[in-house]
């Protein structure tokens, strides 16, 4: 088990409750010889064996609350595998997000380690839920309306005393209103391309979601006054503009001239605001760089599209997997309808594999295929490749970007709905999504199975291959639950007639495209 050599939160606004509980948690994961801590589990005893907001905010009854202390006091085993700081990071990206809703200053507390837990794992959920105990209720009650935050809404906003050449009164309204319309506007425009351009669920989510925390910021600095200082006949900035504001190309000229006016007016915001109140105006300031994270996403969704287009049969191989040779298999399903290669070796050296590499990035290139090194962004770099693919183990997609560089594809495996919205989020080019069924060529002890591919269909648009035991006697149930493509190995690899598979398997995905788009 991967671990870290202490606990740091000195870049995090947490209660030293919450601290101390996840440093318990840490040192427990630290002793533990087991490769599957349950943390989720650990994390409710720790939460649940002592007075704090979590407690106070749950509220049961102390045979209730009993009950549940119980349940969590006996021994359990994890349902998948974590790497205790990618779970806390996690862990605390859900729970930042509650601190929000619940306070001004977005102070990341116990109760927002609940909340958290409950959301990300359904054991934990459905204990509580046993107990009477929803999140949406949790919820409900810290994000109360009217929130303590410094200044009395009855009164009227008084700007902070300042010297001479500072802006009045009227002039600061006009200038915050102004900015707040630009970007309200802004991600509306945003929004409404991710929601129909790219029919993009979660980003959508995402985009809809910062949208309501900018308003209640607006709202909690009483927006509405500012309005009388509105000036809009007289304002300067209505009779000027330049070329390129009245010229837009293409939908993607609006959206990307809509993301940088939203950059722009949060800017603007979290300054000006300063003025009347720091604490909000560092919400516009998180608010800003969780956009700078969207805009990437929404960028790579994009980019990622167009490259990838009508490439949906994505080949993984191995040399020694291959029945008629490395060279013979790769130029035979390429041929043969074989959009993407990807090169498989981990019993190679460095150098025999950038040979190897260096090869398969020639037969490709000549046949306009795609070429992906698994695991070694180092090597893919090396070999011009067109891309590199990463495991849960591997380096991030930011750190591999530091090797590969910003045109280089970089896809990573995914085995639940969270990484798979973690990896759009870090902006990865595909996902990987499985495994789905039993693979000759790769042992798994669990198996996400045909439902996950429902999830990441429901929830992305963003290319992605389903892989695992995917052949032909089982392809429909992968179309069936919402696949267009397919990453395969030895249904082509091992198989008496590699062009006769390739081509039959990218015949179907073509069948299954056609279909699609006439419904």
């Amino acid at each position: 088990m991967n671990d870290e050599p202490s606990s740091n939160f000195s870049d995090r606004k947490m209660t030293s409750g919450a601290q101390r509980i996840l440093t318990q948690i840490r040192r427990r994961a630290a002793e533990n010889k087991e490769d599957r801590p349950p943390l989720y589990e650990w994390l409710v005893q720790e939460l649940l064996g002592e007075e704090n907001r979590a407690t106070e905010v749950l509220d049961l009854p102390t045979s209730t609350l009993g009950a549940l202390q119980n349940h969590y006091s006996s021994d359990f085993s994890a349902s998948e595998p974590f790497i205790f700081f990618e779970w806390q990071l996690t862990l605390l990206r859900h729970a930042d997000r509650y601190a929000i809703l619940s306070s001004v200053e977005a102070v990341t507390g116990t109760e927002h380690l609940l909340m958290s837990a409950m959301e990300l794992d359904a054991s934990t959920r459905e204990v509580f839920a046993e107990h009477g105990v929803q999140l949406e209720d949790l919820v409900e009650k810290i994000a109360l309306p009217d929130l303590e935050i410094g200044i009395d809404l009855e009164d009227e906003i008084q700007v902070k005393p300042a010297g001479a050449g500072v802006v009045d009164e009227p002039t600061l309204f006009r200038i915050l209103d102004a900015s707040a319309n630009r970007c309200r506007e802004g991600m509306r425009v945003v929004e409404d391309f991710v929601r129909f351009g790219l029919n993009e669920s979660f980003l959508s989510r995402e985009l809809k979601e910062l949208r309501h925390l900018v308003t209640e910021t607006l709202r909690h600095l009483s927006q509405e006054k500012w309005v009388t200082c509105r000036d809009t006949l007289n304002d300067v900035g209505t009779t000027t503009s330049t070329p390129s504001e009245a010229y837009r190309g293409t939908p993607v000229d609006v959206l990307r001239a809509s993301m940088k006016r939203i950059e722009e007016a949060l800017r603007s915001l979290e300054e000006y605001s300063k003025l009347i109140d720091a604490d909000l105006s560092q919400r516009f300031e998180q608010s800003r760089y969780r956009f700078y994270t969207i805009e990437k996403a929404i960028e790579t969704n994009f980019n990622s599209r167009e490259r990838l287009k009508n490439r949906r049969l994505y080949l993984l191989v191995t040399a020694e997997d291959c029945r008629y040779g490395l060279e013979t298999t790769v130029r035979d399903s390429i041929a043969k309808g074989v959009d993407i290669v990807q090169l498989r070796e981990k019993r190679r050296t460095d150098r025999e594999l950038l040979e190897m590499a260096k090869e398969v990035r020639e037969w490709t290139y000549e046949q306009d295929a795609l070429f992906i090194m698994n695991d070694r962004p180092d090597l893919a770099a090396a070999c011009h490749a067109d891309g590199v693919h990463l495991g849960q183990d591997d380096l991030s997609v930011g750190d591999a970007r530091k090797i590969v560089g910003s045109q280089m594809l970089v896809g990573i495996s995914t085995h639940n709905i969270e990484q798979a919205r973690e990896a759009i989020y870090a902006g990865a080019d595909y996902l990987g999504v499985g495994p789905t069924f039993p693979s000759q060529t790769k042992e798994f002890t669990d198996f996400a199975g045909l439902d996950f591919l429902s999830e990441v269909a429901a929830e992305t648009n963003l290319p992605w291959f389903a892989i695992g035991g995917i052949d032909l006697s089982n392809l429909g149930l992968v179309f069936e639950a919402g696949a267009a493509r397919i990453a395969v190995s030895a249904t082509i690899c091992a198989a008496p007639d590699p062009r006769g598979r390739a081509r039959e398997l990218a015949s179907r995905l073509f069948t299954n495209a056609e279909k699609n788009v006439k419904m």
